[in-house]
């Protein structure tokens, strides 16, 4: 058994501390600015059993009002401004739409920098045309 700031990874665990294991869901407390705290869903994803740092792998998810993103951090004795419990309780219905959101927030972020990159493009293409001659002849003259 591995324990981590009296979080316990596999096996038996005393009573008043919690086992988790990868896939369990889990809350985030992320400290933000100042004394300010921010709590976010995330899942555990791996466990890393170092002798040393025994590590918990988390991604959690940040989700704003026009945008949602996806974290990952390494939580071990050492971690600072960061704590975790068990999120086995969340009804399934707000499971359901937490995801509805983070995925819907997800794909326009895709379409916005799909958008972005056609708009890049349009750009090069619009240079190659009417300036790429101009830097030949400017490069020409600058040899002779």
């Amino acid at each position: 058994m591995i324990e981590i700031k009296n979080v316990f990874v596999e096996g038996q665990s005393p009573q008043e501390v919690t086992t988790i294991k990868v896939g369990t869901p889990i809350r985030v407390l992320i400290k933000d600015y100042g004394d300010t705290y921010k709590t976010h869903n995330g899942m555990v994803i791996g466990i890393d059993r170092f002798k040393e740092l025994p590590t918990i792998n988390i991604s959690y998810v940040e989700v704003g009002y026009s945008e949602a993103d996806i974290k990952f951090v390494a939580y071990n004795k050492q971690s600072k401004g960061i704590e975790i419990v068990p999120n086995n309780d969340i009804p399934i219905e707000d499971l359901h739409k937490l995801q509805q959101s983070v995925e819907s927030q997800l794909c326009k972020n895709i379409e916005k920098k799909e958008k972005e990159l056609r708009e890049a493009e349009r750009k090069l293409l619009f240079f190659q045309a009417y300036f790429k001659k101009d830097f030949v002849q400017l490069t020409e003259i600058i040899k002779d």
